[in-house]
């Protein structure tokens, strides 16, 4: 038996309103026990209430669900472990016991917003018959990297799924793996202006008049890629998720009116559990929203390692 309902409430003001929770955070919370960050979380829903305030626009945003998330945090997670990993092996003597901390586990930042404070990170609510109370407590420590400069000097660098480098301050996971791949090529294939007229390209059965505007579109068409890419494999590449979608993407978008009417998001996805909330509204109040987990059979919630979605 777990709890998966998880409420929250929080302070609104008027203007923007950024909130975030972690769901494998709050699970651990609510259910001491350890929930990995590592997962991609289901949920069946989010109700969420406002009630005697001016209409609210209430947005849902989340990690990306692509490829180049789940290879960016399995790169990193190998990384950060490995580092760890010889560091404690270096520290054992005569086979005694690893100096890792039992509930060691890798958990990211969810962008540099997230890590500088921008967002509420939003606790679980403990309802009673006075009020809801915040249950805190327990330690929850985000992942960080040891690693030298070009001067060689030791740095201690936070980490974060979403978002660009900003070093030695932030590491964005997602900006760090695409610094490791091969960059595109402009145009692919490489063809020279001569294919059309060379006599090797001639000898087809082809009518030429018919021949040669097709050469033309084989030539020019579908050279690039369907999607943003730099064309100077010196410079940066861009990425979803670090260079691009730096926020996260949008899951779901409502409006929460002022007649003390319940409004319902639709459930989904969450790669590492974790939800941006962002608040826009006229007039300030309380606001409550429960998010629904799905039960299933990660120690009673549906989640699964997060490469298991490429």
């Amino acid at each position: 038996m777990n709890q998966v309902d998880l409420g929250f409430e929080m302070s609104v003001a008027a203007g923007a309103n950024y909130k975030i929770i972690d769901l494998a955070r709050c699970l651990s919370l609510m259910n001491r026990k350890m929930y990995r960050s590592g997962m991609v979380y289901s949920i069946d829903g989010i109700s969420v209430a406002c009630p005697n305030t001016v209409t609210n626009e209430f947005e849902v945003w989340k990690i990306p669900e692509i490829y180049n998330v789940s290879q960016a945090y399995k790169l990193a997670f190998e990384t950060w472990k490995r580092q760890r990993a010889d560091a404690a092996e270096n520290n054992e003597i005569d086979d005694s016991p690893s100096p890792m901390g039992r509930w060691s586990d890798f958990k990211l930042w969810y962008n540099d917003h997230h890590l500088a404070g921008d967002y509420d990170e939003l606790l679980p609510a403990g309802i009673d018959v006075a009020a809801w109370n915040d249950i805190t407590g327990g330690e929850w420590n985000r992942a960080d990297i040891v690693f030298y400069d070009a001067a060689n000097a030791v740095h201690t660098m936070p980490l974060g799924m979403l978002g660009l480098d900003n070093i030695p301050s932030y590491g964005g996971v997602i900006d760090a793996w695409g610094d490791t791949r091969t960059g595109i090529m402009v145009p692919d294939p490489l063809l020279p202006d001569s294919f059309s007229e060379s006599w090797i390209g001639h000898t087809g059965p082809a009518a030429e008049a018919l021949e040669e505007p097709v050469e033309v579109l084989i030539a020019d068409e579908n050279d690039h890629p369907p999607y943003q890419y730099e064309s100077d494999p010196t410079l940066a590449p861009k990425y979803t998720g670090a260079s691009i979608a730096r926020d996260g993407v949008p899951h779901s978008i409502q409006l929460v009116n002022s007649i003390d009417q319940n409004t319902h998001v639709s459930g989904g996805l969450f790669p590492l559990g974790m939800l941006v909330l962002k608040f826009f509204g006229l007039d300030s109040g309380q606001m409550k929203v429960i998010v629904h987990c799905t039960r299933g059979k990660y120690k009673g919630v549906a989640a699964l390692p997060l490469g298991d979605f490429n």
